[in-house]
């Protein structure tokens, strides 16, 4: 797990670079890429931040079965003390090598694709820090564009579905 302070703006965040056998860093497991599984996550963050993940997922109502459910102790609740804070629970991915499975956290500004670079099966989003948005902004229907037309490609090379519920 890595952590970044913009120095343009002196705001957080925090993303997973897991390859290529760091994942071990963040969660427990057997970090090789031959022994793939499903991944469920809870992720408890700021209030102020944006939370996103290789499986679908949002915010969440807090509930102690929630908490139960991901094995979340009352010591770790009070770890924020008086702070602000929200739950994300992200759905089961598919099974993927833990270098795969991302998370990312952070006050990120996020853009949606438009017009012909909306492709109606699989959802895409970009994010990127504030301090970038107006670079990004320039680029990003014709990156969604783009990425849309490469999922399809690959599609049909490899006579197989993009694996995912979505791309980020």
């Amino acid at each position: 797990m890595q952590k970044y302070r913009d120095e343009a703006d002196n705001l957080e965040y925090i993303y997973t670079m897991s390859e290529p056998y760091s994942a071990h860093r963040w969660f427990p497991c057997f970090d090789q890429p031959d022994l793939k599984a499903p991944y469920e996550l809870l992720v408890l963050s700021s209030t102020h931040w944006r939370v996103v993940a290789t499986a679908a997922g949002g915010k969440v109502e807090k509930t102690d079965q929630l908490y139960q459910d991901f094995g979340v102790s009352e010591q770790m609740l009070s770890s924020f003390d008086d702070h602000a804070w929200d739950s994300y629970q992200f759905a089961k991915s598919v099974k993927i090598s833990t270098y795969l499975y991302c998370v990312c956290a952070g006050p990120y500004e996020e853009f949606t694709p438009e017009g012909s670079a909306i492709d109606e099966k699989i959802p895409m989003k970009l994010y990127c820090r504030p301090s970038l948005k107006k670079y990004v902004a320039e680029i990003a229907q014709d990156w969604f564009r783009v990425t849309k037309h490469g999922i399809h490609f690959y599609e049909k090379i490899f006579s197989a579905p993009y694996p995912f519920d979505k791309f980020d």
